[in-house]
């Protein structure tokens, strides 16, 4: 099974009232965490044109920097939940919640291996490939 399948099939997203409310990942993969559509609405409404350029940017990033990681063979999973837990290879899992970060923007490296790094707030395509690198020992 390669590593896009292996990610599949653990990647599970589990809904109430029709809301992502969890995101759960194993194995080596990218996910870009941004605010469901009401929540964007919202942030909009109360930071003006500014936010909505922020928002702008990290879907544009996210999906520049996603070719380049499908081009390296890393799954990349992008979602709107308020939690993903990654599962470690040895069994223990780390629950991030989205509420709990420092920016309603995130990014989270994980190889199940060592422990996820979350990247926050908005970063250029050429800023998330240069983590990405060094998060996964990429050339």
């Amino acid at each position: 099974m390669n590593a896009c399948a292996a990610l599949l099939l653990a990647c599970q997203v589990i809904t109430g009232g029709g809301v992502p409310q969890e995101c759960a990942v194993a194995g080596r993969a990218v996910v870009f965490v941004a605010p469901p559509a009401p929540e964007r609405d919202s942030l909009v409404r109360a930071d003006g044109l500014e936010m909505a350029r922020l928002l702008d940017d990290f879907d544009y990033y996210s999906a520049r920097a996603g070719t380049y990681l499908r081009a390296q063979r890393i799954p990349v999973v992008s979602t709107t939940s308020p939690r993903v837990v990654v599962r470690l290879g040895d069994g223990r899992q780390r629950r991030l919640e989205r509420r709990e970060m420092d920016d309603v923007f995130c990014v989270i490296l994980t190889d199940s291996l060592q422990e996820p790094r979350l990247i926050t707030g908005v970063l250029s395509d050429e800023e998330l490939i240069s983590e990405f690198k060094n998060f996964f020992r990429l050339k």
